[in-house]
């Protein structure tokens, strides 16, 4: 298989940000082919989110209708789509999964940690693998040909030919 460079939407809430960040500063570098994207710290015009971690503004300070042009063109921009639902009151993240698998059709993973979301139906119907734990994602991810695969058009979203 050819060297490919997967670029990746990491979608989360905002209270989850800085543990998202560890993550992906922590993983980074043993997924060589994969260049991930952090809607709170790699798009251009957030840099309020770290005078927010600082205390230099309120949560409200931040939210300006532009984050929503913003996140949507860097979902359309990127591959695939990784959502990450630890649990926390989000309607950005459910949003981004949505729209990367209806309107977009990228590709979307999904890491679920509680229960009570495990099986939620719009969760399950937008997403095209879904994880119960952080070691079984990085193993996938690691995984260039199951990245692959999330691309065969045989396998995307199969579950959307199917009459309802």
């Amino acid at each position: 298989m050819e060297n490919r460079t997967f670029s990746i939407y990491l979608s989360h809430h905002f209270g989850d940000r800085k543990w998202v960040r560890d993550w992906q500063l922590s993983t980074s570098p043993h997924l060589p082919h994969l260049r991930f994207v952090n809607p709170f710290y790699d798009l251009p015009g957030r840099n309020g989110v770290e005078a927010f971690d600082q205390g230099q503004l309120a949560y409200s300070d931040l939210l300006e209708a532009s984050i929503v042009d913003r996140d949507l063109a860097a979902i359309r921009n990127c591959d695939m789509l990784l959502s990450f639902f630890f649990g926390g009151p989000s309607i950005g993240t459910p949003m981004e999964l949505c729209y990367a698998s209806s309107v977009f059709r990228h590709p979307t993973i999904s890491c679920i940690l509680p229960d009570i979301l495990r099986s939620h139906p719009w969760i399950t119907y937008h997403s095209n693998r879904i994880f119960y734990g952080i070691r079984p994602l990085e193993i996938f991810l690691a995984d260039e040909n199951q990245l692959m695969a999330l691309f065969q058009g045989v396998d995307f979203l199969q579950h959307q030919t199917e009459e309802l």
